[in-house]
Order: C-alpha cells, then structure tokens, then sequence
C-alpha cells in the first residue's frame, strides 16, 4: 500500500484543534484499519484524521465525532477539499452520540470531554471492536489510559513522541518543538 500522508498546511483550519501529521499518520497506522471497517474518530477536530484514514481506505466508514459545530463544519470543509466520502460528521457529546452509530472495528480517541472512563467502559464491552488508540496530550489523560488498560489485562503499548521542526530565524535554522504527545494503543482481548 502506498500510504497517502497529507502535509498539516493543506488542511483548513479555524481555531480547531488539529493532530500534526507525523502523529497523524502514526496513529492511523497504529488503528489497523482494514478496508471495510468501521471507524471511529472520537474527539475529531478539525477531521484531519478522518481525512487521511479516508483517503487511504478508501472502502472504510468513518464517523467523524465532534461536539464543537465549528470542528463539524470543518470537517466537511476538509470532505469537500480532500473529496471523500467515506466519513459521517456526527455532531455530539461522547459517549452518549454511540448509540446512534454502526458499531466500530476500530477508534481513535483524540478528545473525551472529560468522559474518557465512561468512554473506554463503553468502547471496551464491543464484541466487534478490534484496536483502540488513545492520543494523549496530557500526562493525566495518559495516565487514566494507561491505567484502564492495565486494568483490563489488555495487550496495549503506550508511547511519547517529541517532534521538532526546523524553522528559519534569520539566517539561522532552529528547531521548533511541538507538545510532546503520547499514543497509547490497545489490541482487545479476552479479560484474564
């Protein structure tokens, strides 16, 4: 597969929060998405996730879920502009829009509104569920991750990225760091 990675400045923005490329297209890799999923994308912002899942599987369902009507009306901004049509913007509060919604293969949290508990809970009694991904960009986000996990036997690897850019400051090159993030991802199995 020649995976189709889309550069941050491509997408539209607004003041919604966007997963920078190189933790995008981690996090996608790390999702195991196989052609005809289902997916969700919880917490998507401006949808750049979605977008990329979409463009690189193509025959995937993804349920893009925000409960900002700006981060909504972006995502289908960004539909538009990257032309899939693979995606649902699903405007609502997690985990109580989950209801209405084919169940998943696999997820992406990005945001929780202070629910990720009551998320996870959720997410974890699904029979078809087969990978979640948990991008943190606080250590008390990673931790209340890391920690239901391990509550659950679950087999799950939790990692933390730095990334730096190089930016030009006068005639000098400098790197730029981004937020540190962590990507904690788990394989659902069996309670032992």
């Amino acid at each position: 597969m020649n995976y189709k990675q889309i550069r941050d400045d491509e997408f539209i923005r607004g003041k919604v929060p966007m997963t920078k490329s190189e933790i995008r297209t981690l996090s996608v890799i790390k999702m195991g998405i196989t052609e005809n999923d289902v997916v969700w994308d919880i917490g998507a912002g401006t949808g750049s996730i979605s977008i990329e899942a979409a463009l690189n599987y193509s025959k995937s369902k993804i349920y893009a879920i925000e409960r900002n009507i700006e981060g909504i009306n972006l995502i289908k901004e960004n539909m538009k502009k990257f032309d899939v049509n693979n995606i649902i913007p699903v405007e609502g509060s997690a985990p109580e829009v989950f209801k209405d919604l084919e169940l998943p293969n696999t997820v992406i949290i990005g945001g929780s509104g202070g629910n990720l508990t009551e998320i996870l809970e959720y997410l974890w009694s699904l029979e078809s569920l087969r990978n979640i991904v948990l991008n943190a960009v606080t250590i008390n986000t990673a931790y209340s991750g890391i920690s239901f996990f391990n509550k659950k036997n679950a087999d799950f690897e939790s990692i933390q990225i730095n990334i730096s850019n190089i930016e030009m400051i006068k005639e000098y090159q400098m790197f730029k760091a981004h937020n540190p993030i962590f990507i904690i991802s788990a394989k659902k199995q069996e309670e032992k």
